[in-house]
Parts: structure tokens; C-alpha cells; sequence
């Protein structure tokens, strides 16, 4: 270095000392040839048009100023120096620098990598997740596409390292000397190793994004879940309410027909959204076969709406059965009236002048007796009967009917 150019080459000298992997012991300092100049002495503190002090030059060790390469020999084996000194080691100071600053680069690159890396996961580690669908996709996308951004990188480093490898190899094929070939496989074990770590750090990369990747999947999964239960639940609340809205029993058969109508065009449309409830129910149990983190919230929404689709199901059964038998009732108290009405009828159309022969009383005598054969059950039966069959549904206003129908009932025999 000082031969080539004295002003920077001791300079260059003195920060290779301060990170050689070694101890210096001494310095030899070959005189250039193409100056003249008389013979230094070892001791001696100029030379070469420059000068030096060694508190400068921050090398506590002894300074052999050399005249020539005779002088060197004294010092290096012949065996050890390079042609450039008329040795008989061949060397390529060129090729030596390119060869190191390659294996140099790939270490700095690989320790880059391992920072980015580094940064990337504790990027992802720390980010707080928005309970929005839109913004949790935003993510999924911009992390995949800077996750393929680092595989690439990753790729590419790696072929550098195996090209690196191969010309190494290349190199040591080309060696005869045993220490020089010692050297090279120093070096390729320092790019194995590289490579080796960088591999590693590759799968370890892949192993956390792929639990990211999930996680961020699952979460999506879960808004849009938990939308639809929200949806669905909405929907079978309004159900629940017009169900409530529809009376359990009517005043007369024609409003209870209405009311029976309008229940059966309810069921129809329950029927339609608990089958959607259902397919939600189903998809809950997909995510859960899956091995959702969130399994219990998921499982706890599946029972909620199976819960509320039962109690939707019972209470329409238990309104059409309520409905159905006051209609019955009803009608019972309907053709009860109609049977006295039509009995006053008869009654009402008697001739007396025909009770007065025995024919004529006898004849009304059987018109009588055959209307009175022609009565409805809920008038052969007794008054209790009637109101245990229909103590469920006896409203106020269906005691009303049935006291004004037992009214008529009531009256002497028409015997």
C-alpha cells in the first residue's frame, strides 16, 4: 500500500490495523523503487518524502524500513510472498479484493435481511386490528404483497450465496498450495454458513406469516359472521314481534278465520328465514370444525339463533292450536244459538186451537221433541264440561258469548 502511493497507504495501514483478526507484531515497510533515496536505518522516523511519528500511526510495535525485496526475504519465506515480489506464490491482489468484498457484501446482506425481517414481525406483532371487513382486507393484501416483496429478496440473496459458493469452489480447485486451500474452504464454510441462516430465517419468516396470514383470515371471518348473526337476529326479533302481535284467540269465527290466515302467512315467511337461520348455523359450525380461535363465541351465536328459532316454532304452534279451538268454540256457541233461535221459531208458530185436539198435540208434541233430539253437543253437555274443555282459551270476551248462549239454554224445557 505505501509502495503504490505513501500519502494514503500508511493511513489505509493504520485503520487495517485497528480491525485486523490479529495481533501485529511487526511492520515491514518496502522503500517504492522508483524513488531515490539514501538507506533508511530501522530507527529511523523519515523516509520516502514523507514523514511519520508512530504516536500517529497508532501502531505500538516495531517500523523495519526495507530496502528491497532481498531485504523482505530476510523476514517472509520466499514460499509465502507473492510473483509481484519475485516469489513463487501466484497471487491477484484484484481478485483477492473482489473475491473478499463479495463475501463481505453477502454477510452485510444477509444481516440486512435478518433486520428487515426482524422489523416486519414486530410490525405485524404489534398491529392493532380495526373491526371494519374493508380495513382487515386492506390488510390482508398490503402484508401479502410486502411478505412476497421479502421472499424475493430472499430468493434473490440466496442466489447470490450459491453463486458466491460455486465460484469459491472454482477457486479452490485452482489452488496448489495447501495453506491458500486451507483459506478458501474458510471461506465457503462462512457462505454455507450464511446461506445455512438465511434458510433458517426463511423458514422461520414463512412459520409466523402463515400464523398471521390465519389469524388476520380468521378475523375477517369472524366480522363477517358475527354481521350475519347480527342480520339474522334482527330478523327473527321482528318475527317474535309479530307473532305477539296476533291474537291469541278471536271474538267471532269470522275474525278467528283472519286471525288464523294471518298466523299461517307468518309461519310461511318464519319458515323462509329460520331455513337462512339455519344456513348460518351451519356456516358457524364450519368454522368451529376448522379450529376458529374465537370456537366459543362462534359455538355460544349457533346456540343463540337455534334458541330463538325454537322459541319461534312453539309459540306459532301454540297460537294456531289456541286459535283453532276457539274456533271451535265458536262455532259450538254459533250452532247453539242458531238451534234456540230456530226452537223459539217453532215455538212461536204453534197454533193453540191445535193443542186442542189429541192429534194436534200430539203432532206438535213430535216437532218438538225431534228439535230438541237435534241439539248441539255443547248443549247436552253440562256447563262445567264446556268450560274445562276450553278453560285455556276462555278470554273475557268468549265468557261473555258463552254466558249469552247458556242464557238461551237455560230457559224451561219446551216440553
Amino acid at each position: 500500500m505505501a509502495e503504490s502511493n505513501p500519502l494514503w497507504g500508511f493511513p489505509r495501514l493504520r485503520r487495517a490495523a485497528t480491525s485486523f483478526p490479529g495481533n501485529l507484531h511487526l511492520v515491514l515497510v518496502l522503500r517504492p523503487t522508483g524513488l531515490l533515496s539514501t538507506t533508511p536505518s530501522p530507527s529511523s522516523s523519515t523516509d520516502l518524502g514523507f514523514r511519520f511519528s508512530q504516536d500517529d500511526f497508532l501502531l505500538k510495535m516495531p517500523v523495519v524500513m526495507l530496502r528491497s525485496v532481498g531485504d523482505l526475504l530476510r523476514y517472509i519465506d520466499e514460499n509465502h510472498l507473492t510473483s509481484d515480489f519475485t516469489a513463487k506464490v501466484e497471487y491477484c491482489q484484484s481478485d483477492w479484493i473482489v473475491l473478499r468484498t463479495a463475501i463481505e457484501t453477502f454477510a452485510v446482506t444477509v444481516k440486512e435481511i435478518a433486520q428487515l425481517l426482524q422489523g416486519f414481525g414486530s410490525e405485524l406483532s404489534e398491529i392493532e386490528l380495526p373491526d371494519e371487513a374493508n380495513a382487515i382486507e386492506f390488510l390482508l393484501h398490503s402484508h401479502t404483497h410486502r411478505y412476497r416483496q421479502m421472499k424475493d429478496n430472499i430468493r434473490n440473496v440466496l442466489k447470490e450465496g450459491r453463486l458466491l459458493l460455486s465460484n469459491l469452489e472454482t477457486v479452490k480447485a485452482s489452488k496448489r498450495d495447501a495453506e491458500e486451500e486451507r483459506d478458501i474452504r474458510a471461506d465457503m464454510d462462512t457462505v454455507q454458513r450464511l446461506l445455512a441462516q438465511l434458510r433458517d430465517m426463511e423458514e422461520a419468516f414463512d412459520g409466523f406469516f402463515e400464523k398471521h396470514h390465519l389469524k388476520l383470515q380468521q378475523y375477517l371471518q369472524l366480522l363477517h359472521y358475527e354481521m350475519s348473526f347480527q342480520q339474522m337476529d334482527e330478523v327473527l326479533e321482528r318475527l317474535t314481534d309479530q307473532e305477539k302481535d296476533i291474537a291469541f284467540v278471536g271474538t267471532t269465527v269470522v275474525q278467528t278465520e283472519l286471525l288464523l290466515k294471518e298466523l299461517e302467512l307468518l309461519d310461511t315467511h318464519a319458515q323462509e328465514e329460520m331455513a337462512r337461520a339455519q344456513v348460518v348455523i351451519l356456516h358457524g359450525h364450519q368454522l368451529a370444525a376448522n379450529h376458529h380461535y374465537a370456537l366459543a363465541l362462534i359455538i355460544q351465536r349457533c346456540n343463540e339463533l337455534r334458541h330463538h328459532c325454537d322459541i319461534i316454532t312453539t309459540a306459532i304452534r301454540t297460537k294456531r292450536a289456541s286459535l283453532n279451538r276457539a274456533r271451535d268454540l265458536l262455532l259450538r256457541l254459533e250452532g247453539a244459538l242458531q238451534w234456540c233461535d230456530e226452537g223459539a221459531y217453532l215455538l212461536a208458530s204453534q197454533m193453540v186451537d191445535r193443542f186442542q185436539t189429541r192429534e194436534g198435540a200430539q203432532e206438535a208434541l213430535q216437532y218438538l221433541s225431534a228439535h230438541q233430539e237435534m241439539a248441539p253437543s255443547a248443549l247436552k253437555n253440562s256447563k262445567d264440561t264446556l268450560s274445562l274443555e276450553f278453560e285455556a282459551i276462555l278470554t273475557p270476551q268468549l265468557q261473555v258469548t258463552q254466558r249469552y248462549g247458556r242464557h238461551h239454554t237455560d230457559d224451561p224445557p219446551l216440553t
